[in-house]
């Protein structure tokens, strides 16, 4: 029996292992996400080849600069705080 529950304990946190190495890696890819958003509102207002209006332009720029410190703010808070709160104990 002790057999049995010792291989789904491991099986159990060999998923939880993958699914978090998973969700911080798909994670990291919405910030990159937010940073492509950024360079293609930036785009036109460098380059001036686009009869789009400037304004709407730096709305959309701005945004994608409040989410991406937004995202970080929460992914370090998420992520890295409670490793400093687990050595702590």
């Amino acid at each position: 029996m002790e057999k049995t529950l010792n291989r789904t304990a491991t099986g159990i946190w060999l998923i939880e292992y993958i699914l978090i190495n998973f969700l911080l890696a798909f994670q990291f890819y919405f910030q990159i996400q937010f940073i492509l958003l950024f360079i293609h509102y930036l785009r036109p207002l460098i380059f001036n080849d686009c009869a789009y209006p400037k304004s709407i332009e730096m709305i959309g720029a701005s945004q994608a600069i409040v989410m991406m410190i937004l995202f970080s703010n929460f992914y370090r808070k998420t992520y890295f705080s409670k490793k400093q709160k687990i050595n702590k104990k």
